[in-house]
């Protein structure tokens, strides 16, 4: 498979690195070419460097790390975007979390409504770099959880067989409304990171043990699913 990586940060350079490593080809891209080209000889024989415009053209799925949510602040054709998967990360600045301000409209909802052609997954945002440096087999030990969304099941199903190999278990969240709350556990994921719980933190959904002291009696009727 064909990837691209536009944006050649942590999680770029920590991603690409190792798709490569797993012979997908991995082409990396950056407004700054020479930290595209430092990442593509840092990740081996299966990656190279290219222009922000010939890597979306190129490639097959685009891992889109620049902040920026107006495509055409970044790609001048926007057309090599249709029937892309694209996958986003984004999330709101440590500032803005900290002010408590709302999130109108989830950022990858933004990013897919200037992208109308191309199929927007969320993904990677609840994650550091550092946990892509971990061996598959450990993390499948520790049975790591990786949250996605969106609003197409095939680029959904593309995206699980990048995911899987890594060592994470897909855990999918639904359409891409739902990455509203994805980006919003990543706020409180972020604020653990920073509080002392280090940057190997993540989210997994667990079931407690059985409820065993008979208190409660059966659940009643809700107003809610």
């Amino acid at each position: 498979m064909k990837i691209a990586i536009l944006g050649s940060g942590n999680m770029g350079r920590a991603l690409g690195t190792r798709w490569a490593n797993l012979s997908h080809e991995v082409i990396f891209a950056a407004r700054k070419s020479e930290k595209a080209e430092v990442a593509a000889a840092e990740a081996g024989k299966n990656a190279r460097a290219a222009s922000l415009n010939n890597a979306a053209s190129e490639a097959d799925i685009l891992f889109w790390s620049p902040r920026e949510r107006n495509p055409l602040n970044v790609l001048s054709d926007l057309s090599v975007l249709e029937g892309k998967i694209i996958i986003d990360l984004a999330n709101r600045s440590m500032d803005e979390v900290r002010s408590g301000a709302e999130l109108p409209v989830p950022l990858a909802v933004m990013l897919a409504e200037q992208m109308p052609g191309a199929k927007v997954v969320k993904a990677f945002n609840t994650l550091a770099m550092e946990a892509f440096d971990i061996d598959a087999d450990a993390l499948r030990a520790a049975d790591a959880e990786l949250p996605i969304a969106g609003d197409d099941k095939e680029a959904k199903t593309v995206l699980s067989t990048l995911i899987e190999p890594l060592g994470f278990r897909v855990r999918d969240l639904g359409g891409l409304d739902s990455s509203r709350t994805l980006e919003l556990l990543a706020d409180a994921v972020r604020l653990g990171m920073m509080g002392g719980l280090g940057w190997r933190v993540h989210l997994a959904f667990r079931e407690l043990p059985e409820n065993d002291l008979g208190l409660l009696g059966e659940r009643g009727e809700t107003s809610y699913g």
